[in-house]
């Protein structure tokens, strides 16, 4: 770990981290592509999921989630 800013944030105990592993370059095309299609797929799901617990500590209904077009 050559670099200051990745060795303290891969040695920090209080930050959860995610391995999102990527294919060849060779088959799939450019890795760093591949790792932030990964990572925005990530944070959508969890993105999504705490929208949905919002709505739901708000009062809305399973019916109304669904209208929304989140799955419950």
């Amino acid at each position: 770990m050559p670099f200051e800013r990745s060795r303290s944030v891969l040695e920090n105990e209080h930050i959860t981290k995610i391995p999102l592993w990527t294919g060849p370059q060779s088959i799939g095309g450019s890795t760093r592509m591949q790792a932030s299609t990964s990572e925005q797929y990530v944070v959508s799901i969890l993105l999504e999921e705490a929208v949905t617990k919002a709505l739901v500590k708000c009062g809305v209904s399973d019916e109304e989630l669904k209208a929304l077009g989140f799955n419950t």
